[in-house]
């Protein structure tokens, strides 16, 4: 049911030095990461995907003009040669990287996945019910419109979302034998190799190789509702672009060592004021005091519990037998904290920079969490559930930039 097309994707001339104008995906760079990226190269699309530093998109400080800015300087990159257009293709992605000692990998095609039809009911960023791209967590609300500001004056995907299909065997379908359009290693050490599929045949073989099912997003929840808004809006304005009705995707084969999940811990600011944040959570759950500092992320799956971090110790936290609370660590943390009044929560996939957070005398608390399984992951998203916000980190993240998607 995936409907997965070629299009005209732009790409950084050969002339650039690939690692050097690729980036991470903008949500995880902070402020010293953007100026390193520009320091670098000046052609780095950092420029255009963070026209402002991290820290004054994430607070709303974002101006018109810098929008407007990103805008031109995408077309004069164009102009310029900097980017080319290419015929219309589909791209292969593959991506080595080492996990504990072990070397994994996984590889994906890029294309222009096709979005779900309008509904005359568009206020829902992502509308419920069957659908061909299947959403596994709900979203946060955003500080700002930051992504569909961009996407306004850009009239482009500028990274793409990553989706897994179930297709079995879909992984041996996009080996390549020739050499790769682009090949470099980023700065966490994955390497990233892009191939250009332009010959009828292989297109035919991959698009119908994912047809028969869904996709499920791993990580693009955002993007792809401001897909759907940037759509619906154009259609309420009479206006039409040719690539508005799909949206720039990585799409993968579900298989579970070729990703990784990590969970995104909870930071807390303030508890609410008299109360204790272990007294507090063991209303719902059972503590076990931890006596050592070590990581405990890589501890807890064992351990079948979530931890608690305060400024006066850790325990391991686990739900009270025949409690209702939810299959997932997010689910059973969202009710406790829901139900204390505690609302001002950040995530952050760092279990190292949530626990000193809380040490440092900067936060009252801090959870970490276990993710869900894949299998977990596509369970819920068949059922038409959704888990929490900010239940799973995946990695290796691809990085932005490889190949641009306009719209125009």
């Amino acid at each position: 049911m995936a409907d997965l097309a070629p299009f005209q994707g732009l790409r950084f001339s050969s002339r650039s030095d690939p690692g050097a104008v690729i980036a991470p995906p903008y949500d995880v760079l902070d402020d010293s990461d953007r100026e390193g990226l520009l320091a670098r190269n000046v052609y780095n699309v950092a420029a255009i995907d963070l026209p402002v530093a991290p820290s004054v998109m994430s607070a709303g400080g974002a101006k018109p003009a810098d929008y407007v800015s990103a805008g031109e300087r995408l077309r004069s990159w164009i102009a310029e040669g900097v980017l080319e257009l290419d015929e219309a293709s589909l791209y292969v992605h593959r991506m080595d990287w080492e996990c504990n000692g072990t070397q994994r990998s996984t590889i994906g095609v890029i294309g222009a996945l096709a979005l779900p039809p309008r509904r005359d009911d568009s206020s829902a960023a992502m509308p419920p019910g069957p659908e061909d791209v299947l959403p596994h967590e709900h979203t946060t609300p955003k500080a700002s419109t930051d992504r569909l500001e961009l996407t306004r004056a850009t009239e482009a995907n500028l990274s793409p979302i990553w989706v897994l299909t179930p297709s079995r065997g879909f992984s041996k379908i996009l080996e390549q034998s020739d050499e790769p359009v682009m090949d470099t290693t980023t700065a966490d050490g994955t390497r990233q190799r892009l191939w250009v599929v332009g010959d009828d045949g292989s297109i035919s073989a991959i698009r119908e190789a994912l047809q028969p099912h869904p996709v499920v997003i791993a990580d693009g929840h955002h993007r792809f509702g401001v897909a759907l808004t940037y759509r619906d809006e154009l259609v309420a304005a009479g206006r039409s672009l040719p690539g508005m009705e799909r949206v720039l995707a990585l799409v993968t084969e579900l298989e579970p060592e070729s990703v990784e999940l990590h969970g995104i811990h909870r930071l807390i600011r303030r508890w609410p004021a008299g109360e204790d944040p272990l007294a507090t959570l063991e209303t719902w759950f059972e503590a076990e005091a931890l006596s050592d500092d070590e990581l405990v992320a890589p501890r807890l799956e064992h351990a079948d519990a979530m931890a608690l971090v305060t400024p006066t110790g850790r325990w391991l936290l686990r739900a009270h037998s025949g409690s209702n609370l939810g299959d997932f660590d997010t689910d059973r943390l969202r009710v406790a904290l829901e139900n204390a009044g505690v609302t001002n929560v950040e995530y952050h996939h760092s279990e190292r920079y949530v626990t000193n957070e809380v040490l440092n005398g900067h936060a009252a608390a801090a959870v970490i969490v276990r993710p869900p399984t894949i299998t977990q992951i596509m369970a819920v998203a068949s059922g038409g559930e959704r888990m929490p916000p900010k239940s799973t980190f995946f990695s290796p993240k691809p990085p932005t930039g490889m190949v641009l998607r306009p719209l125009t």
